[in-house]
């Protein structure tokens, strides 16, 4: 490494060095031998230093002067020096933020996550989308590290959030009780509830599609977060997310193998989907809500509806 350092100092333009630099596979070692390089240049220009002998900071624990430096031209920024020294200062900033991309990379690689350092060091989007692969996780570390990243790296807390509740709904195993107090103990809802379109549009697209018909108690939860976060007024359905919690409460205890998708779902005849349900138990008690449920022609249903079908059943 010393034998390389003074080849490149020896180089008649400082600039030159990136491209030794930028040929080589990125490494720890070459990173730091970057910023050092770097370090050495501003600091020579900064204070200059005798060149017929050994200068005391060529002997300058490397990674203590490459701390001191960068903490001095941060101190006073891009703007406090000569071009030619901004320069410096521009690539020094590139090795470290890369160095710290490699570091950062390195620990990822050792969650065994399938993590590729040198493509999470040179790529944002592949940085940005394993930052949110991350927040897919019930490991508490893993999850501390992605919130952690998310915002070295300028990723929303929101995208975090939603990430992470997106993945209690479909992939976490967890049943409806559990992801509700999982979600509250981390808090997720009062950042969320702070862009309720961008809620409903995501709770819509990538949430509704994954909950089954007939599991009443995660459309009720479901729907239940829509109207806590404020999203009644998005979206042009003909029921509220407040009267499908009022349905749902009552059909979870009156019709519990009712598809409650398909008696919602306005290209479906709800009659049709009442029909395998009907009693002479719980007929009276379904016929209660259905008014609040529009047909397949926009009409809200009348209390007798459900009589009709199930009196076709007896007969």
């Amino acid at each position: 490494m010393t034998l390389a350092l003074a080849y490149l100092l020896a180089l008649p333009q400082v600039l030159d060095a990136n491209k030794c630099f930028e040929k080589q596979s990125h490494s720890a070692l070459l990173l730091q031998l970057a910023a050092y390089y770097y370090s050495l240049q501003i600091y020579a220009q900064l204070a200059p230093c005798f060149r017929d002998k050994c200068h005391p900071l060529y002997r300058a624990d490397p990674k203590e002067l490459i701390k001191m430096v960068s903490r001095h031209v941060t101190l006073y920024g891009q703007e406090a020096w000569p071009e030619e020294l901004a320069a410096l200062t521009k690539q020094l900033h590139y090795y470290n933020q890369r160095l710290l991309d490699f570091t950062q990379a390195q620990i990822l690689q050792g969650l065994q996550k399938g993590v590729d350092v040198q493509r999470f060091t040179a790529d944002d989007q592949y940085k940005r989308e394993t930052i949110l692969g991350l927040a897919e996780t019930l490991e508490e570390n893993v999850y501390s590290i992605a919130l952690s990243l998310a915002q070295r790296y300028s990723v929303s807390r929101w995208e975090i959030f939603m990430t992470h509740l997106e993945f209690l709904f479909t992939d976490s195993g967890l049943s409806t009780g559990e992801i509700e107090n999982h979600a509250q103990s981390l808090h997720l809802f009062e950042t969320l509830k702070t862009d309720p379109e961008g809620f409903h549009k995501h709770m819509v697209k990538y949430i509704y599609p994954t909950i089954s018909g007939f599991d009443h108690k995660r459309l009720l939860y479901y729907f239940t977060l829509l109207e806590s976060c404020g999203c009644a007024d998005f979206g042009k359905y003909a029921i509220k997310p407040e009267t499908h919690v009022r349905l749902l409460k009552k059909f979870k205890v009156v019709a519990s193998g009712l598809d409650y998708k398909k008696v919602t779902d306005e290209n479906m005849n709800p009659l049709e989907a009442l029909e395998p349900i009907l009693s002479s138990q719980n007929i009276l008690s379904v016929s209660k809500p259905v008014p609040k449920i529009p047909g397949k022609d926009g009409r809200m249903l009348s209390p007798s509806s459900p009589y009709t079908i199930w009196l076709q059943k007896l007969f």
